[in-house]
Order: C-alpha cells, then sequence, then structure tokens
C-alpha cells in the first residue's frame, strides 16, 4: 500500500510525525491497525503479507495521520484491493471459421486464474505496430468483422 504525507499545517504541533495503516478481515469486517508509522512521517509505503491476507478476498484500508497533539479525526478515503495475481498459462486462440469479411474465434480460460475470478479476455488484432484490443470480451466466442491483413 502506498499513501500520500500528510500536509503539514501549524509547526511544531502541526508537523506530521508519522501514517498509521488500517485494513478488514477481507470479509467487510471491522478494521484493525496493520501498520504504524509513528515517528516515521516520510513513510508512505507498507506491504502486507502473511498471514493477514487470504487469496481472492476483497480487501480495505485507509490511513489516518499523526501530528504532535495525536491522530487525525477524519480518515483517507477508503481503497479497496483484491489479493490476487494477473492470470497465467493462457493457451492462444484457435480458428474456428473464416470468410472474406470475418474469423471466428475460440479458446479455453487459463489454466491459473491468479486466485481471483476472471473478468474478462482481450483479444489483440494485429502485429505489434498495428494491433488494437478488444477489451472486456466475455468468456465464449468472438465475432471480428472489418478484419484487415
Amino acid at each position: 500500500m502506498t499513501w500520500e504525507k500528510a500536509a503539514d499545517t501549524q509547526a511544531p504541533a502541526g508537523t506530521t510525525t508519522g501514517h498509521h495503516l488500517y485494513m478488514d478481515d477481507g470479509e467487510q469486517g471491522d478494521f484493525s491497525l496493520v501498520f504504524s508509522g509513528a515517528g516515521y512521517p516520510d513513510l508512505t509505503e507498507y506491504t502486507v503479507d502473511g498471514d493477514l491476507i487470504v487469496t481472492g478476498r476483497p480487501y480495505r484500508f485507509y490511513t489516518v495521520s499523526e501530528n504532535y497533539v495525536g491522530l487525525s479525526t477524519s480518515a483517507s478515503d477508503i481503497a479497496q484491493f483484491r489479493a490476487c495475481q494477473a492470470p497465467s498459462g493462457q493457451d492462444g486462440p484457435e480458428s474456428v471459421s473464416t470468410s472474406e469479411t470475418s474469423v471466428t474465434i475460440t479458446w479455453a480460460a487459463p489454466s491459473d486464474d491468479g486466485g481471483c475470478a476472471l473478468t474478462g479476455f482481450a483479444i489483440i488484432v494485429g502485429d505489434e505496430s498495428t494491433a488494437t484490443a478488444s477489451l472486456g470480451v466475455t468468456y465464449s466466442e468472438v465475432h471480428a468483422a472489418d478484419v484487415r491483413e
């Protein structure tokens, strides 16, 4: 997780002395402190790993800042991230049929979804210099009209 350093206000009491990172349990439960950056005002990054993370769950995070008076009364916006990796093991598409104006292809899901549900596919048409992508394609067949060599 990364965050922006809180703006310093009136010195010395308003000088930021640290940030605190809170996260939920990945099941939309209560938040708990996972990192105290007290005494490290320039530290704006922390990695949460190990026993706190279950692959596939959506975790919510927020930060509060601290100065010599205490913790801020308002938190940062809540950010949500899923604990997963990009899919891997994707085989190439196979041609089902072709005509002068269209190509019908099919493909299988990747062998590893990375721990999260697949949300779509990108079909790339063209070579490296002229490729265009069709994003958000559902898992089925794509009928591509206007295919050019």
